[in-house]
């Protein structure tokens, strides 16, 4: 039997080399445990309803399998890294992370955050992390934001991370709903988020959330430009679209909700989320976001 488990793994380390950097979703073993470093066990996969495993190896990836594993590696850079992923469920679910790795090779600081979005709340909730172990969060969203911040070159960032969700209640949130990480793209040249990206009507109970991150995860200090056009969404503004911006706290609501008007922002924070929700009343045409990096204009 331990022979078998053996070749799992090793085989389940080999399809997330080949998966090339993209979430690539895999069947887990029955019972799951890892130990790594000083990091704690993870819960035994034999508990999930739905025994798939999801595995990240790049900045940027949205998680939607009941349990996963999040294994980055960088390289040489110098400034501050900010690398994010989206773990997300239709449902009110119970997320436990398990931080099994966090290192940094160079003078640097480093940073966990896991944050939570909830459907029907313009609130967030912020925990940081500064030790591996097992951390317990619920909401419908969590990003997960590995920072690290150095004036001096980094030789190596290893981060490691496993999860499992269990669902809470269900929330009825429609599957138009959409989580995406944009960066912005090198050069100060901009670029357009719509949603709905065709010429449709967005649907009832949505709950979009929009990562906007800067060019290749590093952070210079550059400025940030949004402008959002919310005039598509109801005129009862029951329909809204909430801004969020970080900082090494976490992330934190930066302006009104909008609804039916068009505001131009200038942040530099390094990441700016954006929140759509809606009802189960009217719909409209949605909203559209131009955006880039660079002097502001």
């Amino acid at each position: 039997m331990q022979s078998i488990v053996n070749i799992t793994t090793i085989l389940f380390y080999i399809g997330a080399l080949l998966c090339g950097g993209y979430a690539a979703r895999i069947a887990g073993p029955n019972n799951l445990e890892h130990l790594t470093g000083n990091g704690s066990k993870l819960l035994g996969a034999h508990s999930l309803a739905n025994p798939e495993f999801e595995v990240s190896t790049t900045c940027g990836d949205v998680l939607t399998g009941s349990h996963g594993r999040i294994e980055y590696t960088s390289g040489h850079a110098v400034g501050a890294e900010y690398c994010v992923w989206m773990v997300k469920s239709d449902l009110l679910s119970d997320f436990t992370f398990d931080i099994l790795q966090m290192d940094v090779f160079g003078g640097t600081q480093e940073y966990l955050k896991l944050t939570t979005f909830n459907y029907g709340s313009s609130h967030v909730q912020n925990v940081r992390v500064n030790t591996l172990g097992k951390f317990k969060i619920s909401g419908n969203l969590v990003i997960i934001s590995f920072l690290t911040s150095s004036a001096a070159l980094i030789y190596k960032r290893l981060f490691v991370l496993e999860y499992i969700s269990m669902p809470v209640r269900d929330m009825d949130i429609s599957n138009k709903s959409v989580q995406t990480c944009q960066p912005g793209i090198e050069g100060g040249q901009s670029a357009q988020f719509k949603h709905p990206a065709t010429d449709v009507q967005y649907a009832n109970r949505e709950f979009t959330v929009v990562l906007f991150t800067p060019p290749n995860w590093v952070y210079d200090f550059m400025q940030s430009r949004f402008e959002i056009k919310t005039v598509g969404l109801d005129a009862s503004c029951l329909d809204t679209v909430t801004t969020f911006s970080m900082n090494y706290n976490g992330f934190y609501p930066i302006s009104r909700v909008l609804c039916n008007e068009t505001t131009v922002r200038y942040d530099s924070s390094p990441i700016y989320v954006v929140v759509f929700q809606s009802d189960n009343a009217t719909v409209g045409t949605g909203f559209s976001i131009k955006y880039d990096w660079g002097p502001e204009m």
